[in-house]
């Protein structure tokens, strides 16, 4: 597995845990596999050369993201009346709603 392909699995630990494991070939795209067992689909990229990259049942936040999100809706308040915070807030709301 090259550098790259490494620290692609290894940054999935900010993204909560992977549901599954995907490996594709780097040229095309066109030929993969997928697998819920990690070590499976390592095996099957590292002989073929393909990249590895994991795979998410939906989107998750990290706890410093959340606060991130709740200071900016906080810092809306100001501007509860205008359109800005009207749009901005939905979007951080659906966010949130997203990642749970």
């Amino acid at each position: 597995m090259s550098d790259t392909n490494e620290r692609s699995v290894a940054s999935a630990g900010s993204h909560g845990v992977a549901a599954a494991w995907a490996a594709f070939a780097d040229d095309t795209g066109d030929t993969g596999v997928t697998s819920l067992n990690r070590a499976s689909v390592e095996e099957v990229a590292n002989r073929m050369g393909w990249s590895v990259v994991p795979l998410y049942r939906s989107p998750t936040l990290t706890d410093e993201e959340r606060t991130a999100i709740g200071l900016a809706r906080s810092l809306l308040e100001d501007y509860k009346m205008s359109r800005l915070h009207n749009a901005a807030d939905e979007v951080l709301e659906r966010l949130l709603d997203r990642a749970k």
